[in-house]
């Protein structure tokens, strides 16, 4: 008796032979590994822009303008606070609104908690770029994470056969997966920083209204 080949859905209702699946699959392998080459060459052009000092720069830049205004809940105040609670970014912004101040003889417009942390700053040692390794990497990985979710999104939507979020047999890797093997991540990783994307807002304030390391603020010892 003549067995009849299973045939396989494909887009549209219509059906598919495995002599087609082998064909698209090879095809797709063939997109991966050149889509894969044109992603790390991406990446190694803009390297630097994944540290976790760039990240920070970001929050600098962020933390420096809210001093400059000085308006809403993300006042001086607030950030003096952060500062004096382990974030860097907070204590680094503020060094520059002093040194700016300093240089146009501005420092006595100030905000008052501006000022009393730069006397301070006089006992203190800078905050140090980063976190432990035992804190939350949501400051750390800002600038990756954003890069990652960015990616997987940009590569669903130019290669549709390519599966979004999750390895296929028939159609190989996800971009999950390429765009996690291209940072170093495996496909889960690179999942969940996906579908963390959209609640990255709340993560990050999250991260600065509870993470507290006074480590880096301590008073400084000169010795006797």
């Amino acid at each position: 008796m003549r067995r009849h080949r299973r045939l396989s859905p494909g887009r549209n209702g219509m059906t598919r032979s495995p002599n087609q699946l082998q064909i698209i699959a090879t095809a797709t392998a063939a997109t991966t590994a050149r889509l894969e080459g044109i992603l790390r060459a991406w990446r190694a052009r803009h390297e630097a822009l994944f540290t976790a000092a760039s990240s920070h720069d970001v929050f600098e830049a962020f933390f420096l303008e809210k001093l400059q205004t000085n308006k809403g809940s993300l006042d001086a105040v607030y950030i003096v606070g952060l500062a004096k609670r382990g974030h860097p970014s907070a204590d680094r912004a503020l060094r520059r609104l002093i040194i700016q101040a300093n240089e146009e003889d501005r420092f006595q417009a100030l905000p008052l908690s501006v000022r009393a942390y730069n006397s301070e700053l006089l006992v203190r040692a800078p905050g140090p770029i980063g976190y432990s390794s035992r804190a939350p990497q949501t400051i750390n990985h800002f600038n990756r994470d954003l890069a990652i979710s960015w990616l997987i999104s940009a590569v669903g939507e130019r290669y549709p056969d390519i599966p979004l979020l999750y390895f296929s047999r028939r159609r190989a890797r996800s971009a999950a997966s390429i765009v996690g093997g291209v940072f170093g991540l495996t496909e889960r990783q690179a999942r969940r920083i996906f579908k963390a994307h959209g609640g990255l807002p709340a993560m990050i304030a999250e991260f600065f209204l509870l993470y507290t390391n006074t480590l880096p603020n301590e008073p400084v010892s000169f010795g006797r």
